[in-house]
């Protein structure tokens, strides 16, 4: 009997010497950046399927430069998301408290 194929939701990055964040979306919310008091989601235009999920995709990447003070937050869709429901409500929550620095 031959199994399913690994799915993995990831969100795949690396930081260079330059301060640059690149990431590539696959499967996992965007990341959110934490910058000046205020916190947004990064970009998802370049979102891909689901990693694993096409083997040998080609997967697009975005990319921002950091600043000193700059913080990145990486989640699961797990924090945000409650059976049954939509994500979205949970995500304007993360971002709120991680604005107001109550996380």
């Amino acid at each position: 009997m031959r199994s399913a194929p690994s799915i993995w939701w990831a969100t795949p990055s690396s930081l260079d010497a330059e301060r640059r964040y690149r990431w590539a979306c696959a499967g996992h919310p965007a990341p959110l950046l934490l910058r000046d008091g205020c916190a947004s989601a990064l970009g998802t235009d370049h979102r891909g399927p689901l990693l694993g999920l096409l083997p040998g995709h080609a997967y697009a990447t975005a990319a921002i430069a950091l600043r000193p003070g700059d913080l990145l937050l990486l989640s699961t869709d797990g924090m945000v998301e409650r059976r049954g429901e939509d994500a979205v409500p949970g995500e304007r929550v993360i971002m709120a408290r991680a604005g107001s620095g109550r996380g």
